[in-house]
């Protein structure tokens, strides 16, 4: 983005066709000078990860890890500095492309920690990826309202999913456990007002940073227990559902951890934060800057669960 110069823009999405499974140190990819490109819809381009965070043109990117090939589905701009997002989880930022396989194809390069690969973050075909440009370089004169207002238009409605949150709030399941839930289910969907809000609110909570990046990749990470896998485990079935619903062998892992109780708990709470999130998509909520949520005693239609 060239701050004066570019406003709002609409993301561009697609969905992945091949998932990658290497990672590299000696690839030798370079930058190109460009920090945007156009792509169209039908497009084919390959998503790679990298530590290395120099902009500069012809600068040499060794360090990476492949996720896959993305064909393009809703055609724009991509730009330096968009966020990606990936089977409903935020992956990085772009960082710029290299064009050694052009014309068949561009290399977007994504700045992440760590590379990583498309089994490291759980990816497989027909997983959506959505490049947004970040918020606070949304114009202005863009909307931060929702498109609707739940909390005046339907106000019965809307204090009978904040008394569901009542409820959550008071139920055997760990606060910090329930917000994890809350979080990987927001990623899954997402929804990137319930990502801040959430993310926000753990961190709140005592999460650490370390633990809030890895969830998106929880699997391959050792930072989570086993009864937290097992809530995750549970919580991307009965937010997927799939072909096979919620497996047996999900749930009666979930079991081996939790009581008949927490486990209602949880599955209230897999079903409450799904409710928020197809609101907030719905209506067009984006995320507020840090520390701008507001509470449930304002009816704003927004929500602090």
């Amino acid at each position: 983005m060239i701050p004066g110069e570019d406003g709002a823009k609409r993301a561009v999405s697609g969905q992945l066709v091949k998932v990658l499974t290497h990672r590299r140190d000696d690839r030798g990819m370079t930058l190109e000078g460009f920090a945007s490109r156009c792509v169209r819809r039908g497009e084919v381009h390959e998503l790679v990860t990298t530590d290395h965070t120099e902009a500069a043109a012809g600068a040499r990117i060794d360090r990476v890890g492949f996720l896959g090939f993305v064909e393009i589905g809703c055609g724009g701009v991509i730009d330096r500095g968009d966020e990606v997002w990936a089977g409903g989880g935020r992956v990085g930022t772009v960082l710029g492309f290299d064009a050694c396989h052009f014309p068949n194809h561009y290399n977007i390069l994504i700045t992440v920690p760590e590379p990583l690969t498309g089994p490291q973050l759980g990816l497989a075909p027909e997983a959506e990826v959505r490049f947004e440009q970040r918020a606070e370089e949304r114009s202005p004169g863009a909307s931060m309202n929702p498109r609707i207002n739940l909390a005046e238009l339907e106000p019965a409605a809307y204090q009978a999913m904040v008394g569901l949150e009542q409820y959550l709030a008071s139920s055997p399941l760990p606060a910090p456990l329930r917000e994890l839930v809350k979080l990987r289910a927001s990623q899954l969907n997402g929804c990137s007002f319930c990502v801040e809000l959430h993310r926000h609110q753990a961190g709140n909570g005592g999460e650490t940073d370390e633990r809030l990046s890895s969830l998106v990749r929880w699997r391959a990470s050792p930072c989570f227990s086993a009864a937290e896998r097992a809530a995750l485990a549970l919580t991307e079935a009965a937010t997927r559902l799939g072909t096979e619903g919620v497996p047996d062998a999900v749930w009666d892992e979930a079991a081996a951890h939790f009581d008949d109780r927490q486990l209602a708990a949880l599955v209230m709470t897999v079903a409450t934060v799904n409710a928020w999130n197809r609101i907030a998509v719905s209506t067009g909520l984006v995320a507020k800057p840090a520390g701008g949520f507001r509470e449930h005693t304002e009816p704003q239609g927004t929500h602090l669960t």
